[in-house]
């Protein structure tokens, strides 16, 4: 069975990930976990600096997670 992982941003898919039988690393999401939404700032050239503009806010309208259920 495939099992993938979709990304959408504004209804258009972003990224997808197959994560059947454990594969690209993904063991850990066949398991219960919370999901981590993350704003950081930097690490990602150009790093931030005195003209980057603070605080910085990030909208999330929702999140969506779904479930196959075969039976």
């Amino acid at each position: 069975m495939l099992i993938t992982i979709k990304w959408f941003v504004d209804d258009i898919q972003y990224a997808s990930l197959d994560i059947s039988d454990h594969i690209n690393g993904a063991y850990e999401l066949h398991n219960n976990y919370a999901l981590l939404l993350n704003f950081a700032i930097g690490g990602w050239p150009p790093s931030p600096d005195a003209n980057t503009p603070f605080p910085a806010i990030m909208y999330v309208d929702y999140v969506r997670f779904y479930k196959y259920n075969s039976n």
